[in-house]
């Protein structure tokens, strides 16, 4: 049985998560249910610099073959609502929106070899905590992600040490 165009950018998100995930030696744990609009989380046994064990993050994942391009460095995505507002709450463990862009051709997603295995394009992180709130007569939200945000193994274990020591990761980071 095949899926939608939509379930399939889904998939590769997962793929895309996971194998950041294993590249910085993480643990997944997925959601059995889209729980609060929360697909995956991702932690670590590792204790950062004296502070909290084993610090998880819950990610929502999406993905788009078509960013919206904005100026300056930065790209819209629109939320519905209710996801919003379960991003920007503060929560006990930390809610990362991740958004994987792909190229544009379905082919060209993916590649293949007994040399490697290529999953095109990246995705990208924003923390939404503590932004505004949109009123209840809008069903969405557009937020500006920045392009130098870029989820990577590095970037994942820096959100979760500066999670686990009690430090705010809603900043943009320098050099990621």
């Amino acid at each position: 049985m095949g899926m939608t165009p939509k379930q399939h950018r889904e998939e590769m998100s997962k793929a895309y998560v996971a194998a950041v995930a294993a590249r910085a030696k993480c643990k997944l744990a997925n959601w059995s249910q889209d729980s609060g609009c929360l697909d995956v989380s991702v932690g670590t046994s590792e204790t950062f610099g004296g502070g909290l064990a084993a610090p998880k993050l819950d990610l929502q994942l999406k993905s788009s073959s078509k960013p919206r391009i904005a100026k300056g460095g930065f790209f819209s995505w629109s939320l519905k609502r209710d996801h919003y507002e379960t991003l920007r709450r503060k929560a006990q463990i930390p809610h990362i929106l991740v958004v994987l862009v792909l190229p544009e051709g379905q082919p060209e997603w993916l590649a293949q070899s007994e040399r490697e295995l290529c999953l095109r394009r990246c995705a990208y992180w924003i923390h939404l905590l503590n932004q505004p709130e949109i009123s209840r007569d809008k069903g969405s939200a557009t937020v500006a992600i920045p392009e130098t945000q870029i989820f990577t193994p590095d970037t994942l274990l820096s959100l979760l040490g500066r999670s686990g020591r009690g430090e705010g990761i809603h900043a943009p980071m320098a050099g990621q």
